[in-house]
C-alpha cells in the first residue's frame, strides 16, 4: 500500500517525535500507538494527505507531549501495518522540508501535568507551514571530488564504528553523487547529539550542511580510530 500525497497543502497534522529527525530521502520506521495518531494515520490514508514529522525541543515521558522545533520534514508513506493492541507499523521515507508558521494553540502541550484522559482527548498539532530548500544562489559548492573524499571519510567512520562500538547500520550500498542528496544520507547516518542533527536539517545551504559533516566526522574518526588501534594491540576486551 502506499500513500501518495499533496505536497502543496499549507496546512499539516504534525507528529512531534522526542528522538527522530527526518531527512528528505532517508527512511523512517514508526510504531504508532496514541490513538489521535492513529486515527490521524488512517485518515491520511483515506484523503491521500500527508503529514508532518518534527523533533521535539523538550519531551515529557508521562503525558507524552512535547514542544516542536520550528523545521520538520514530511514523511510519505510506504506501508502500514496493524498490530497487536490497535497500534500501527508505519514505513516511509522524508519528503520536502517545512517551517512551522502557526498552529492550533489547543493542541501544544500544557505548562503543568494533565491528565491521562486529556491528552487522550488533546487534538492533533496542526500547522501552517512554509516549505524549505536549499539556496540556489549560493557560491560554488563541492566538487564531485571533495564530495567524493568527503563519502569516503563518512564510510571509513562507519566501518570504525560498526567495530568499535558495535554499531548495527548496514553500510550503504552506494553513495549519491548530488551533494544535496549526499548532504541528507550523512546527516541521516551520523550518531551523535540531535540539537546539531536538527541543526543540519534547519540549513538552507548544501555548502554548510556539508561543511559541517565534514567537521563533525573529522572529529569523530580521532577517537574511533585510536581506539581501534589499541584495539589492534591489546584485543577488543578493553574496558
Amino acid at each position: 500500500m502506499t500513500a501518495t500525497r499533496r505536497p502543496h497543502s499549507p496546512r499539516l497534522p504534525i507528529i512531534p517525535l522526542p528522538n527522530v529527525v527526518l531527512y528528505p530521502h532517508m527512511p523512517l520506521t514508526l510504531c504508532l500507538s496514541e490513538p489521535r495518531y492513529c486515527q490521524l494515520l488512517q485518515t491520511c490514508v483515506e484523503r491521500q494527505e500527508p503529514f508532518g514529522v518534527v523533533l521535539c525541543k523538550t519531551y515529557d515521558p508521562v503525558s507524552l507531549q512535547g514542544e516542536p522545533f520550528e523545521v520538520g520534514t514530511l514523511l510519505v508513506l510506504e506501508r502500514w501495518t496493524p498490530m497487536e493492541n490497535r497500534h500501527w507499523l508505519v514505513h516511509g521515507y522524508g519528503g520536502k522540508r517545512f517551517r512551522l508558521m502557526e498552529t492550533n494553540e489547543a493542541a501544544r502541550p500544557s505548562k503543568g501535568r494533565s491528565s491521562a484522559a486529556a491528552d487522550e482527548e488533546r487534538p492533533v498539532l496542526q500547522a501552517t507551514v512554509s516549505w524549505l530548500q536549499d539556496r540556489s544562489d549560493e557560491p560554488a559548492g563541492f566538487t564531485p571530488a571533495q564530495c567524493a573524499a568527503l563519502g569516503a571519510l563518512f564510510l571509513e567512520v562507519l566501518r570504525l564504528s560498526q567495530r568499535v562500538c558495535q554499531y548495527p547500520e548496514t553500510l550503504p550500498e552506494g553513495l549519491p553523487t548530488e551533494p544535496e542528496t549526499l548532504s541528507y544520507l550523512i546527516a541521516h547516518y551520523l550518531r551523535g547529539s540531535l540539537v546539531l542533527k536538527q541543526q543540519l536539517l534547519a540549513l538552507d545551504s548544501t555548502h554548510a550542511r556539508l561543511s559541517r559533516e565534514w567537521d563533525a566526522l573529522r572529529q569523530m574518526r580521532e577517537p574511533l580510530l585510536a581506539r581501534a588501534q589499541i584495539e589492534d594491540v591489546f584485543g577488543p576486551d578493553l574496558p
